[in-house]
């Protein structure tokens, strides 16, 4: 801002604190707010936390936690030794990150000399879509791999206009915590490459060459993240290459119409259905193919940073949309903090278009419409924030806006039987097979609440609904057998533990079970083999351990 002048980088500065300060004052409500969903197991129940060989763990084991995200988890480490499980102390950072965050993109864009950088900066900070980000606090991954990844940006851009090898060598090092921090931005040299190609095309045989080491640094990374989600045990999504570019283009434009309509923001939204024969699918991927057109062509009037800012977003947004089976894929296509980094791109070709679009207004004109739009989107992140107070609020917030919710039905009922209320699970599974009558783990959870509240036969009949419904899954087969057990009916019950080992075969509880089916049966041997398998896959298993005991005791 040295060429700008005094009064104009004074207003500047202020309006920057002005969005910093409206910022924490959006999400003063998630301040307070507890542990939700996978918290407890990458914060609160996470035993790495307390100790140095906990620290060593984090970075040199990368099964040791849930995703090989060593600088997040540090960060945790550190956090918890200062201020232990207090969830204020953990909000804040993220906060503090969100709006250290926006700063770095008004810097970016300013190195651009891009239009309208102040409100960029205030709509990405106070934009809703963020709030999932920013007030969930496992999601801290977005937030601290977003301020290496801005700072990334400024010394790529440094570099490409001074050629100074430190400048390049620190944008490398970023990088690379950018990746540790979280490994999906593994599309990190794509970002680079497009403001390369934006800014200095004619010299890509130079920094074309400079982003070899940023590939190599991200390709095994990228791998190990694709390692780990396999490791989940989770199967395969059901999906060819067709429908998997079906769901990404349409997941970019549901994507695209949370930052536009932001609304009915939700922790887990609806997942559609697939099938090539879908029109919706195909007219998505038409409906972006044809603004990638249009803004190529419009490259000689409007330059190329709208096709960049574009390539920018869906490039960013890729390794989301399908193309690999994550976890949370199971549940929906899309969620609102998978754009987070991706959404900058948007954010500052909307904030460039409104200052050109208003370049011949009076200031004080600009300066309002800029203040009451940022204003409304204040209140908006103010109210999806307040959703983040406690597990319960939020997941009843998304049954009220995705009714079909199965992961929201299962926390509810999970929290309730940690409570041992399970009357109140049962009631809520009731709800969940009412309204997604063919999903089988709901019936077979439902039927595990049952047999414990001694209702077997209604437990029995949901079970078997569950084993017709999916007889792919190993733990509904195993559910079944458990229950017809415990009935006394052990040789139909072996039969479904068989089915059980034979779709998982590391699946210790099932092998452990159809040995105590078959020491029912007078099975000795094939007991003791079972239960022996049982041991070597879960070796700390005491009721396997006593159950083999005993029968190697027996005449």
């Amino acid at each position: 801002m040295r060429d700008r002048p005094a009064g104009a980088r004074a207003s500047t500065i202020a309006a920057l604190v002005a969005i910093a300060l409206a910022t924490w004052c959006a999400y003063w409500p998630c301040l307070w707010g507890g542990f939700i969903w996978d918290d407890n197991s990458y914060v609160a129940y996470n035993p790495l936390l307390q100790d140095a060989a906990g620290l060593w763990r984090i970075w040199f084991e990368p099964t040791a936690t849930p995703q090989y995200h060593p600088l997040v988890f540090s960060s945790y480490w550190a956090e918890y030794q200062w201020w232990g499980l207090a969830t204020p102390g953990y909000h804040a950072v993220n906060i503090a990150l969100h709006v250290a965050n926006s700063l770095l993109l008004f810097a970016v864009l300013r190195r651009l000399r891009v239009r309208g950088a102040v409100l960029a900066a205030g709509l990405f900070a106070l934009h809703p879509v963020h709030v999932e980000s920013v007030a969930w606090i496992t999601e801290r991954k977005d937030v601290l791999s977003a301020l290496f990844y801005g700072a990334t940006l400024l010394c790529w851009l440094r570099y490409l206009a001074s050629d100074r090898e430190r400048d390049w060598i620190i944008a490398l090092a970023l990088a690379t915590g950018t990746l540790l921090s979280k490994t999906v931005l593994c599309t990190l040299p794509a970002g680079l490459a497009l403001l390369a190609w934006w800014r200095a095309p004619e010299r890509w045989r130079v920094w074309g060459l400079r982003l070899v080491p940023f590939l190599l640094v991200s390709a095994p990374i990228a791998a190990v993240t694709v390692w780990r989600e396999h490791a989940h045990g989770n199967p395969a999504l059901p999906y060819g290459a067709v429908e998997r570019v079906l769901i990404a283009a349409r997941a970019l434009w549901v994507h695209v119409a949370a930052l536009i309509w932001p609304l009915d923001l939700t922790i887990a939204y609806a997942r559609w259905d697939v099938s090539v024969a879908d029109p919706i699918g195909a007219l998505a991927l038409l409906a972006w193919l044809a603004v990638a057109l249009a803004l190529w062509r419009l490259r000689a009037r409007f330059g190329g940073g709208p096709l960049t800012a574009f390539a920018f977003y869906v490039v960013t947004l890729a390794p989301m949309l399908g193309f690999v089976d994550y976890n949370i894929m199971r549940y929906a296509f899309v969620a609102d903090h998978f754009q987070y980094v991706a959404s900058a791109g948007l954010i500052a070709l909307a904030a460039a278009a409104a200052a050109h679009g208003t370049r011949g207004r009076p200031a004080w004109q600009r300066v309002a419409m800029a203040s009451a739009l940022l204003a409304v989107l204040a209140a908006l992140t103010w109210r999806q924030a307040g959703l983040y107070r406690d597990a319960d609020t939020m997941w009843r917030d998304n049954l009220a806006k995705n009714p079909r919710s199965w992961i929201a039905y299962s926390f509810l009922a999970t929290e309730a039987m940690r409570e041992n209320r399970y009357p109140d699970a049962a009631a809520v599974l009731r709800q969940a097979v009412a309204a997604i009558p063919e999903h089988a783990e709901a019936r077979r959870t439902l039927g595990v609440v049952l047999a414990s509240l001694g209702q077997p036969h209604e437990a029995l009949e949901q079970l078997r609904v569950a084993r017709a419904l999916d007889p792919a899954n190993p733990r509904v087969a195993h559910g079944l057998g458990a229950l017809l057990l415990s009935n006394g009916q052990a040789r139909e019950a072996a039969d479904q533990f068989a089915a059980a080992v034979a779709l998982q075969p590391d699946y210790a509880d099932a092998w452990h079970y159809w040995g105590l089916a078959d020491a029912q049966l007078g099975n000795r041997a094939d007991a003791i083999a079972h239960l022996e398998q049982s041991l070597r896959l879960r070796p700390d298993n005491p009721e396997a351990r006593a159950a083999l005991d005993a029968l190697r005791a027996s005449p």
